[in-house]
């Protein structure tokens, strides 16, 4: 199965009772088919259309016929059927903290600090 994107341009004169039918439609005949449905969202009213998009997943044998389905539907002006983007899921990752590696050098004395500032001063 494969995951898909359908955006759907519906005529603009269609009242709220019309325009659930038809998304309802095309949802059902995508659930019949053996497709999961993800996410159902009207974008708004335009003033060429209103667009209304179907994320679903399905196989890829089934395509062919949703597309001459939608455009059976007399509601429906354009529509665009795509392969959506993988989701990209990132498995958390235990980070360890880097290693300090101690580089102790042998602890010097007093006059030795002594003698090396006077060897830079001088």
């Amino acid at each position: 199965m494969k995951n898909y994107e359908l955006t759907l341009i519906l005529k603009p004169e269609l009242d709220g009772e019309a325009l659930n039918k038809t998304i309802q439609t095309v949802a059902a005949f995508i659930q019949e088919k053996g497709g999961f449905l993800e996410k159902q969202e009207l974008r708004g009213k335009q003033r060429q259309g209103i667009l209304a998009v179907l994320a679903f997943s399905l196989g890829a044998e089934e395509i062919e016929s949703i597309q001459k389905r939608i455009k059976e539907e007399k509601q429906i002006f354009r529509s665009m059927l795509i392969i959506a983007p993988k989701k990209r899921t990132q498995t958390p990752t235990i980070q360890t903290a880097p290693k300090i590696v101690s580089q102790e050098q042998p602890r010097m004395s007093v006059e030795d600090i002594d003698k090396k500032l006077e060897e830079i001063f001088k």
